[in-house]
């Protein structure tokens, strides 16, 4: 806790959370013995350069009721389908299924729910006593007291900006490839606009959905690996997602990365090997060459196994972070 300086006369004001506009506040006042509920807090955010103002309801628990929750969902229903009902009404047609509707291609369900997901502290979900419930409504509870405003200021560390998180480059591809869609050009307004960022989620999930169709294995024929699928590929891209199933068919969500770290610990000790060969070569007599020169092609070729293994397993593994994803989805 981070007491505030030159508090208001009779006031104690306490930062609980800093969390930029969604930032935590304990409001007292001298002599009251039930704190105050922050309904809005005014907050500087720099944004392409520029410093705004802006006024943001945080969440906390005091606001948390049954009724916000379900104006959330209303709303965040309202904006799925008023965007697909847009791409319905531009004509523009999906490429993984033309002849579907964008409501069978990008689902209501899996838009809201990739929506959560993006804003869902990992620890919600995987802790120990973890409460999900009541981690996706607090979702709710920010729509429902922000609405339009909300996740609009929330950017990763890797520049994914609003509420489905888009970086850059991915929602100017999406856009070249959907000219029609009337997604918007600027991409910080575009990221603020519910809708217009929506409408970019559905059409990124059609892409990654048109890849549904390179699957020789048969894995993704099934629903649920197929929702998998496509919520892996809108965090960690459909390429290297897809590698993963071609190679790894229904265990392709695995976490590889300790059988990677033994993987590199063996190419560390075979290549030793082989440089310690290399060195008894030179100086071996011309009878012990014949032997020593045997065990140095058999360790080259162990090494090349491994090195292809490795390569292997590090272009088609999962990040954790995507199979992390994947979870709390």
């Amino acid at each position: 806790d981070k007491k505030i300086k030159n508090n208001p006369a009779g006031w104690k004001v306490k930062l609980e959370n800093s969390n930029g506009v969604n930032s935590r506040y304990r409001v007292e006042k001298i002599g009251v013995p039930t704190p105050y509920i922050v309904l809005a807090i005014e907050y500087p955010i720099v944004m392409d350069g520029k410093v705004e103002n802006v006024i943001y309801t945080p969440y906390s628990p005091e606001i948390h009721t049954s009724e916000m929750v379900g104006y959330g969902q209303a709303y965040l229903e309202g904006m799925v389908q008023s965007a697909l009902e847009d791409l319905t009404a531009r004509g523009v047609k999906p490429l993984s299924y033309p002849k579907r509707s964008w409501y069978e291609v990008a689902e209501p369900l899996f838009l809201t729910s990739l929506a959560v997901t993006e804003h869902m502290d990992p620890a919600a979900v995987l802790r120990v006593n973890a409460d999900p419930i009541r981690a996706l409504e607090r979702f709710f509870v920010l729509l429902a007291a922000n609405r339009e405003n909300t996740f609009g200021f929330s950017r990763s560390s890797a520049g994914a900006l609003g509420m489905m998180q888009f970086i850059p480059g991915t929602y100017k591809g999406v856009r070249a490839r959907f000219p029609s869609a009337g997604l918007i050009a600027d991409f910080t307004s575009g990221m603020r606009d519910h809708m217009n960022d929506i409408k970019a989620a559905a059409l990124l999930t059609d892409l990654n959905l048109n890849r549904v169709h390179e699957d020789k294995t048969g894995t993704l024929a099934d629903d649920n690996e197929r929702y998998a699928f496509l919520a892996a590929s809108y965090n960690g891209g459909s390429t290297r997602v897809l590698r993963a199933v071609l190679k790894y068919s229904e265990a392709w969500e695995e976490d590889r990365l300790k059988s990677i770290a033994e993987l590199e610990r063996n190419h560390t000790q075979i290549a030793r090997s082989e440089a310690d060969l290399r060195k008894q070569l030179k100086r071996a007599t011309a009878r012990d060459r014949i032997i020593i020169q045997r065990k140095l092609t058999s360790v080259i070729d162990e090494h090349k196994i491994v090195d292809a293994e490795l390569a292997s397993r590090k272009k088609t593994n999962l990040r954790r972070e995507t199979i992390t994803y994947v979870t709390k989805f």
